[in-house]
């Protein structure tokens, strides 16, 4: 009974962190857009196409 509750913990954590991660990925999503936007607005452009980093890759 113990290593059941344990494996429904284990999935809900993975359905949460999943959950979180397009949460993640959506923000920085309209973040880059946002930039991108403000970059446009004051006249310099980007020259490639590459997504911006995440935080943590810096």
């Amino acid at each position: 009974a113990f290593n059941a509750q344990q494996k429904l913990e284990i999935q809900r954590l993975k359905d949460e962190n999943e959950f979180l991660n397009r949460v993640l990925r959506t923000l920085m999503h309209v973040v880059q857009m946002n930039i991108e936007e403000e970059l446009q607005m004051k006249g310099i452009q980007r020259t490639f196409s590459a997504p911006l980093p995440l935080e943590s890759e810096l």
